[in-house]
């Protein structure tokens, strides 16, 4: 999924939150099934973060089209990997925004790859930067 905006929620149980618009193919899935995976990007994966950020699942299987590599938890979430960090979250509460939808869940399980936490996480400032150098 891309996610418009993310952040922990809570330290125990830890909670992440998601902003998700409304009509996005991410929305139903998340609303449909109570479950969401959030994978942290770090510097060095813009293109990954523009490929997935600038195709709708509607339009084209992401995951297989992108080739993205990946594997879903007994749930049926996709968790990208080779990515900094990548949780699996269980929904516990929604919040409709004006623009967004808020989805806040506990995370189930959580896998961190150590030979990327050296990187920063790719933030949406570093996107910009990158988009205006490139």
């Amino acid at each position: 999924m891309t996610a418009s905006f993310f952040a922990e929620s809570s330290h125990l149980p830890v909670l992440l939150r998601v902003a998700i618009a409304p009509g996005s193919l991410t929305h139903e899935l998340i609303s449909a099934s109570g479950w969401f995976g959030l994978s942290v990007l770090c510097q060095g994966q813009e293109t990954l973060a523009l490929d997935c950020g600038s195709v709708s699942g509607r339009d084209v299987p992401k995951l297989e089209k992108l080739r993205f590599s990946y594997r879903v938890t007994e749930n049926g979430v996709p968790l990208l990997n080779d990515t900094l960090t990548t949780s699996e979250c269980k929904v516990v509460s929604v919040l409709p925004l004006p623009d967004h939808v808020l989805f806040i869940g506990e995370v189930t399980r959580s896998f961190t790859q150590s030979r990327l936490s050296y990187r920063d996480p790719l933030l949406i400032s570093g996107l910009r930067a990158y988009l205006a150098g490139a």
